[in-house]
This record gives structure tokens, sequence and C-alpha cells, in this order.
């Protein structure tokens, strides 16, 4: 189940995968400080990996500069509130 959130699973579906009541999950968590915090950890795991590949993305030196704008304004969006909910733009490059 742990594997599953540390996909993005949304924790309905990863008790479904691993035959528990979300309910149980609910009790292990509380009880269980180990497990609390390994979930807590698991949660963060895609975010950090998303923020890994977009940082390789956004520095390589073989991906186009409109790929790598499109990129920085993804993790933009995903970090600073400023930029959630901005209407698409199209960059493409002149010149």
């Amino acid at each position: 189940m742990i594997e599953c959130i540390k996909r993005d699973v949304t924790q309905e579906a990863a008790c479904a995968y691993a035959k528990i009541p979300v309910s149980t999950l609910w009790d292990w968590l509380k009880r269980d400080e180990k497990l609390s915090e390994e979930y807590e950890r698991a949660k963060k795991y895609m975010d950090v990996m998303t923020s890994n590949a977009i940082t390789e993305a956004i520095t390589s030196k073989y991906i186009p500069i409109e790929t790598k704008a499109k990129y920085a304004m993804e993790w933009k969006k995903r970090r600073d509130r400023r930029y959630m909910n901005t209407s698409k733009t199209e960059i493409t490059g002149e010149g």
C-alpha cells in the first residue's frame, strides 16, 4: 500500500489494492508512529521525483528553450499560487 501512495494513488485506491478498508488505514496511522512517518514520506515522494525531473529538464542542454519554459511554468504553477490559475500561454521560438 505504501508503494501505491508513493505513486500518488489515492488513499481509497491504495486501500482497495491492499484489500483493507480506509478506516483500517486511519486506525493504523493513529496507532503506529513509524507507519505514520513512512506514510507521510510516501505522500511527498512523487512531488520530489517530479520536481527533480522538471529541474533536470530545465537545466538540460539538449532540450529546446520552448520546452524548458513550459516545464518552468508547470513547476511554478505547482509551487506558487500566483501562477496556479493562469491561462495557457503558447511560446514559440523565432530567430
